[in-house]
């Protein structure tokens, strides 16, 4: 197991109104030649992650890859500021996966903060597992914030969300679209609107 602190700050635009949570970042380690880009992100921007292609299709923009200010501009015109909830992990095995995460210390004090300091209207989060962590372990207990469930943007989801019920509906409905239009058309249903 590896021992890791969170490598940067949470971003927070002034007067958020949307606050997005993930879990921790992906293992740096996965690194390589073939891939050099991979790790040099801001949050969720991995390499394998969905998350800013769903919010380039979500807000119709263009993200690139290592764009960091695109992302934080984009971010800031519509009010979400955006952190994990780990603060500290160890990871079990050396991958990307929530289920490889121990957390060892949460982001409570960060993010305690922007809901004191900012009028969060909602707060999204990016797995059930980083729902039910938020909930058990941060959450204030005279909350009003509505919290708001968001897909998973990672491919171990995939295949689960394949099964789904909601998924079979929306091919059904749509025979043309992917898994990545279903995505998309989850998150524009809940983010906020363009």
């Amino acid at each position: 197991m590896s021992l890791e602190k969170h490598p940067f700050e949470a971003f927070i635009p002034a007067q958020a109104k949307y606050l997005l949570l993930g879990s921790f970042p992906c293992n740096r380690n996965l690194r390589t030649d073939e891939n050099p880009a991979y790790g040099e992100w801001f949050y969720c921007g991995s390499g394998k992650s969905a998350f800013w292609s769903i919010m380039e299709l979500v807000y119709a923009c263009d993200l690139p890859t290592g764009d960091r200010a695109s992302k934080e501009a984009l971010l800031a015109k519509y009010g979400i500021a955006i952190t994990d909830i780990a603060l500290e992990i160890e990871r079990k095995k050396p991958d990307c996966l929530d289920t490889s995460l121990k957390i060892l210390a949460y982001q409570t004090e960060t993010i305690q903060a922007i809901l004191k300091n900012n009028p969060i209207e909602k707060i999204f989060f990016t797995s059930r597992f980083v729902e039910k962590a938020f909930v058990k372990h941060i959450l204030p207990k005279e909350s009003a914030v509505e919290l708001v469930y968001l897909i998973s943007p990672s491919p171990a989801a995939d295949m689960g969300l394949r099964a789904s019920a909601e998924f079979k509906d929306f091919v059904t409905l749509h025979p043309d679209k992917k898994l990545l239009d279903f995505r998309v058309a989850y998150y524009q249903e809940r983010l906020p609107e363009k």
